[in-house]
């Protein structure tokens, strides 16, 4: 049982250090979310959330503080005073791309395009993120097979392989806490993702940096490497296929190609990493990336949940 916060890399960490050590030969690694009542309106109508099921005996509202939601608003509108360079607009991008490769997910909650009039007239929640900056409260799941790579060979699918895998914060590592922009968790997770991994940004296919909020996934951009800091809004730009209303890095490598967080759902992860998991054994349908052999997925953000994983397709 492992049970420590979200995202899910966690679980996954612990189930391959189990099977690695001979604790145990395959492990179920599960993750399930539901919408309460605190983030969701439908939820929040619904009866036995609000009375009989989740919910129904959490305290009342804490006093406003900078954590959770509130901590992202605050990173971001200190992103936007650090580099005077970097807009709204650069948040936009994400949400934009987000919202396109869900146009090929059938699962994905949130399908219809969106411009960036439409970021840029969406209803504001705290500046400077709006609704479209934030993910989607769903109720879902998702479920994997961890087990040895010999195991694996025998079994339907073309198995994935756990490249490397890390978690990573600082010291006091809390929304309010944090020293600064260029000293957070991603930065360990990138730190120790590379010292850990054969291979690296320039070499894989797809790419999954975490989107519970826009400005987190602008955070991974820099800090895995492909631009420097508050750059992330003009290489977007440099990599935009308008067209499709996406990043291609490259012309070649998609971001999120599920969707993400902010338009398939949020799951905490988890999602990222199925996604992940399919476009490497050749089961992603319409969004399939031809030739897809390794990918890089950075879930969480940049207290305790910022971690990392290389993964690649089995030879």
């Amino acid at each position: 049982f492992n049970n420590p916060p979200i995202p899910f890399v966690n679980q996954v960490v612990a189930a391959m250090n189990a099977v690695y050590s001979g604790s145990c030969d395959v492990v179920l690694a599960y993750h399930s979310v539901y919408r309460g009542p605190s983030n969701s309106r439908s939820a929040a109508r619904d009866l036995f959330r609000v009375s009989g099921g989740f919910g129904a005996n959490q305290p009342p509202p804490v006093p406003d503080s900078v954590a959770g939601a509130v901590g992202y608003t605050a990173w971001a509108a200190r992103y936007l005073h650090e580099f005077p360079k970097a807009r709204r607009e650069d948040l936009g991008y994400v949400a934009i791309n987000d919202r396109s490769n869900a146009a090929r997910n059938p699962a994905a909650v949130m399908r219809e395009p969106i411009t960036m009039q439409d970021y840029l007239d969406a209803r504001m929640i705290r500046w400077p993120l709006s609704i479209l900056d934030m993910d989607i409260p769903i109720d879902g799941a998702d479920a994997f097979v961890i087990t040895t790579a010999e195991r694996a060979r025998d079994l339907p699918h073309r198995p994935v392989l756990i490249h490397a895998a890390t978690v990573g914060q600082i010291a006091k590592s809390d929304e309010d806490q944090q020293p600064s922009l260029r000293c957070h968790g991603q930065h360990v997770v990138v730190k120790a993702l590379r010292e850990k991994s054969d291979f690296w940004i320039d070499d894989i296919d797809v790419y999954f940096p975490y989107d519970g909020f826009t400005i987190i996934t602008l955070n991974w951009i820099e800090n895995s490497g492909w631009c420097g800091p508050g750059e992330a809004g003009a290489w977007i730009e440099d990599n935009w296929d308008e067209a499709g209303g996406r990043i291609m890095i490259g012309g070649r490598v998609p971001v999120n190609p599920h969707g993400g967080s902010l338009s398939e759902g949020g799951t905490q992860g988890s999602g990222h990493i199925r996604e992940a998991v399919h476009q490497l054994q050749g089961r992603a349908g319409d969004r399939q990336v031809a030739g897809a052999e390794r990918a890089l997925v950075t879930p969480g953000g940049f207290f305790f949940n910022a971690q990392g994983l290389t993964l690649r397709a089995d030879a």
